[in-house]
């Protein structure tokens, strides 16, 4: 492989950019097969889970629902990716994943996939004592920020 010629940032070169823009465009082309591993292993270690469905199967039952539901293809593909930010950023997984999609998806699917987290918390936050943020309370603002979007529809 051709390497760019310079070590600091400051002594680069247009020939040295256009190696490095040709590699990114590349490697932006592998993206998917490297968002299928870890969605793959999501699915891995059932018995070490404590859901009853495994991570991968709730990925593949949201795209379903997805697609029965007639979305467009992007937001099927969103849905079967939502929780792929959880093996790398469980506590921050919602942007996590929509950082990684929204280069490739509409400003409202990347919306949909950022705050999906505190969309499901409304069922859970209240369970977890873990701190402050997760109260009652922080998870009404949350909510409120939401709806005052413009990408906000029920």
């Amino acid at each position: 492989m051709e390497k760019a010629q310079f070590t600091r940032i400051d002594e680069s070169t247009r020939e040295g950019w256009e190696i490095t823009t040709q590699y990114d465009e590349e490697h932006r082309a592998e993206l998917p097969g490297r968002l299928l591993a870890p969605l793959a292993r999501m699915g891995d270690n059932e018995s070490d889970q404590p859901y009853q469905v495994t991570r991968l199967e709730h990925c593949l039952q949201a795209a379903t629902r997805a697609l029965r539901d007639g979305a467009e293809a992007e937001m099927v593909v969103a849905a079967l990716l939502h929780d792929i930010g959880d093996e790398l950023a469980l506590f921050d997984h919602a942007e996590f994943a929509a950082a990684i999609l929204e280069p490739y998806v509409s400003r409202k699917t990347h919306w949909i996939i950022q705050q999906h987290d505190v969309f499901q918390g409304k069922y859970y936050w209240d369970h977890l004592d873990l701190n402050p943020d997760t109260s009652r309370s922080a998870l009404r603002a949350a909510l409120r920020k939401c709806r005052q979007t413009p990408l906000y529809t029920r």
